[in-house]
């Protein structure tokens, strides 16, 4: 590397490297620089791997992307999902995974019914009321609730809401009254820590993708009062079944838009 300039009495050594600088000892400094040959060449060869080692320091350090959708599917995940993977199976092996699934949700839609536009729910020590509009001021305020069934290992009330342009789910905690809002009816894992559950959504909600798509949800849960959703994504098919197949793996069974043809898939988180 060229040295750009000496001075006689320097206090450092500047190098063409911008910000780069060789602090020398005093014994080195004189009146008349006459550096050796070998003396010449050790600076240089430090400069050389000091500067090296600079400019990998400043390159910009390149973010993992830990998600991993497949090419074949497009879907959305937020920057804390597990990856999540749908691959295709038989229609032997969503078979076969179905006979060993048993879902929690109790359906009961008598339990509870709407009596003058509300629908009371009692819980511990108390009772939550939900209560419809027939579409007053706007048809935008239109709400319509029903009560679908009970999940028994987590103790929570599922209700349905209709409204002006949308459809969800309501799970209503019977311990601590907190309310959670899913896409669809709830399908509870194994061992009880997520939720799946899709909706057939007919709205253009996808710049990438026409509608309809089958928007799909993954809820992590922790404890009774806590839910995170971990993943979403929409698919060009029609959701006809779906059960888990183990605690980290759903079984689906779909149906290929505005044809008879049935497609299967399996889709599993890894964290």
């Amino acid at each position: 590397m060229k040295v750009s300039r000496i001075s006689c009495n320097p206090k450092n050594i500047v190098f063409d490297n911008p910000g780069f600088f060789i602090f020398l000892p005093k014994k080195l400094r004189c009146r008349k620089i006459n550096m050796s040959k070998t003396i010449f060449f050790a600076i240089t060869a430090i400069t050389c791997l000091l500067s090296a080692c600079a400019q990998e320091s400043r390159k910009p350090m390149q973010s993992v992307n830990r998600r991993s959708v497949p090419v074949d599917v497009a879907g959305t995940a937020s920057s804390d999902n597990p990856t999540a993977a749908l691959l295709p199976i038989s229609e032997d092996e969503f078979l076969r995974a179905g006979r060993s699934y048993k879902n929690q949700l109790a359906k009961d839609s008598l339990r509870f019914t709407v009596r003058n536009g509300v629908l009371a729910v009692p819980i511990h020590q108390d009772t939550i009321r939900f209560t419809d509009n027939a579409g007053v001021p706007y048809d935008e305020n239109e709400k319509q609730h029903s009560y679908y069934g009970f999940l028994k290992g987590l103790r929570k009330h599922v209700i349905l809401l209709n409204e002006y342009e949308s459809q969800s789910v309501l799970l209503l905690d019977q311990r601590n009254a907190k309310i959670d809002t899913i896409s669809g009816l709830p399908l509870v894992s194994p061992n009880g820590k997520f939720i799946f559950a899709s909706y057939q959504n007919g709205y253009e909600t996808y710049e990438h993708m026409p509608p309809p798509t089958e928007d799909i949800e993954v809820w992590a849960l922790k404890g009774s009062d806590k839910m995170k959703l971990i993943f979403s994504a929409p698919y060009k098919w029609i959701l006809q079944d779906a059960h888990w197949d183990t605690n980290n793996s759903v079984c689906i069974r779909a149906g290929k838009e505005n044809t008879s043809e049935q497609v299967f898939w399996r889709l599993t988180l890894q964290r």
